[in-house]
């Protein structure tokens, strides 16, 4: 197969909604059709051009090769600190773009039952999809950290202007927690920088993400700072470390860092929740899977009971802090605060199974996130509230509603044959593999427990977690659709064909997920996967 190494179709794919959103701008703002079309068209647009970039990505060039990075677009930037403006793509990186843009395209066809500044909606829209393909295409870790904090502030907008009464404040929570790792990610590039200046190979320092987080010894050393003659260089390398793992895991909402997600998932409108959380879902995971871990092989070691400590505590707190709510939205979001713990748990475990399973909890997540969001939105709108223990009944006066959205229920609980199954199975069985088969820890493990000990800790945690999830999904649907139904709410109308259209096309892509994973998924990203797990596996 045709390798196209180097090629403009990713600059292509980050300008075109820059260049939509401007022209939105410059439209009258009661040309409502137009405009949502107009932004419907573009986001399709961006879909077409990223599936243009699948076809002609090579899929199976062999891991460490330096066809690993495909499609690239190179032009010096900052020449003295050696930054670049490089967009290119590894076989996990496409991926997720692809994510990004179908979740793109979703908000913005569920976006029609915004009435009010529906210009400004669709403009923001527009911004932070390009900035979120931006930062996933990015190779220089300079301009990954600023389309990761552009996209920042279009999602400010859309979770701050459109939504519940408390909408603002989860908006500034939001803004506050992106900026706070915005920083911390400036910090770790400088660091990072300032340790790889004092290399032989890099006068000038590098920040080349596929550098720092090559195979060889040598790259992994140069990227840790290590041998450079510098005292410090130990220290700061372990500073950069834990800088990146702040910034990656508050943009994925890892409890403790997680004060953001429940209010945006609550208080925000249903289409800006949609890509807004979406996104920051897939950034914060592809930043702990693809830089954080590979980058410091040796340290993501040395700390690895830990931090599985913090995973596998994120997991059971989520699911039981799920327990305790009786609106849908909060529901919702500790579900994926429990998320967070898994993808976290599957990153840092260095075992492929694992790893493999972390993707398939992105992209599962994702498409879970989506139905549940639609199924509160189209219940809202109808019941004018989400609070579960003034619903019931449902089953019988909404049977196409039922019929649709219990799909999201079970594909919360990760039932076998929709899309989080199979990235929970893979999660457990490569914590069991990195337990037996040698993927141990560098560090003494704490508690008198041997590593092994320690793994078989937490697939016990992430079995429990499962089961709470399971459980707290039941008893929301006993609350929505079982029982005798309310006179109050015999009045409502049936879904209408946007709704069905909208509900099929997510559940398409639960099964999918869920029956031909390896199809779809695991076979494309094998051999990116093989690599970082080369990396991650092996430390210095």
């Amino acid at each position: 197969m045709t390798t196209y190494q180097y090629s403009s179709i990713l600059t292509c794919l980050v300008g075109l909604p820059m260049v939509g959103a401007v022209l939105l701008m410059l439209l009258p703002a009661n040309r409502t059709r137009l405009i949502r079309n107009g932004a419907v068209t573009v986001l399709a647009g961006m879909l077409a051009i990223a599936i243009a970039a699948a076809c002609l990505f090579n899929w199976r060039a062999a891991p460490g090769s330096s066809a690993m990075l495909q499609l690239q677009e190179n032009l010096p930037w900052i020449r003295n600190i050696n930054a670049h403006f490089h967009l290119a793509v590894n076989a996990l990186s496409l991926f997720l773009i692809l994510l990004v843009c179908g979740a793109g395209l979703l908000a913005a066809l569920t976006g029609y039952v915004i009435d009010q500044q529906f210009k400004t909606c669709y403009v923001m829209l527009l911004l932070l999809a390009g900035t979120l393909v931006g930062a996933l295409a990015s190779v220089d870790l300079l301009l990954f950290y600023l389309f990761s904090t552009a996209a920042i502030f279009p999602g400010y907008f859309l979770l701050g202007l459109w939504g519940g009464s408390g909408r603002r404040a989860a908006a500034m929570k939001f803004g506050l927690f992106g900026i706070s790792g915005s920083i911390a990610l400036l910090l770790a590039i400088i660091a990072i920088s300032w340790c790889t200046r004092h290399s032989h190979a890099f006068p000038h320092g590098t920040l080349n993400m596929a550098y720092l987080t090559g195979s060889t010894a040598a790259r992994r050393l140069a990227g840790l700072g290590a041998h450079s003659g510098v005292p410090a260089a130990g220290f700061v390398a372990r500073a950069a470390f834990w800088l990146l793992l702040f910034s990656f895991a508050a943009r994925l909402g890892v409890p403790g860092l997680h004060m953001w997600l429940p209010d945006v998932v609550t208080e925000a409108s249903a289409p800006a929740v949609m890509l807004t959380v979406g996104g920051n879902l897939v950034l914060g995971a592809y930043g702990l899977a693809r830089i954080t871990f590979p980058m410091f092989p040796r340290l993501g070691a040395h700390n690895q009971i830990a931090l599985g400590i913090w995973a596998a505590c994120a997991i059971l707190y989520g699911a039981l802090c799920a327990l305790a709510q009786s609106d849908l939205r909060k529901v919702t979001a500790y579900w994926l605060l429990s998320q967070a713990g898994y993808i976290l748990l599957g990153s840092l475990i260095g075992a492929a199974a694992a790893f493999n399973g972390a993707i398939l909890f992105i992209a599962g997540d994702l498409v879970t996130l989506l139905l549940l969001l639609w199924s509160s939105q189209t219940l809202e709108r109808r019941a004018n509230h989400r609070d579960l223990n003034r619903l019931g009944g449902m089953a019988q006066l909404l049977p196409d509603f039922f019929c649709f959205s219990i799909v999201g229920f079970l594909c919360a609980m990760a039932c076998p044959g929709l899309c989080l199954f199979p990235a929970l199975f893979l999660t457990m069985v490569g914590i069991f593999s990195a337990a037996y088969r040698g993927h141990l820890p560098a560090a003494p493990a704490p508690g008198g427990l041997e590593p092994a000990q320690w793994f078989i800790m937490f697939a016990l945690a992430a079995a429990a977690g499962a089961i709470l999830i399971a459980a707290n999904m039941l008893w929301t649907i006993e609350r929505i659709f079982l029982g005798p139904s309310r006179p109050e709410y015999h009045h409502f109308a049936g879904l209408t064909p946007v709704e069905k259209g909208i509900f099929i096309i997510l559940i398409a892509a639960a099964l999918a997920f869920g029956i031909i994973p390896d199809l779809l998924v695991l076979a494309p990203i094998h051999q990116a996967v093989q690599s970082l797990v080369l990396v991650s596996s092996r430390p210095p």
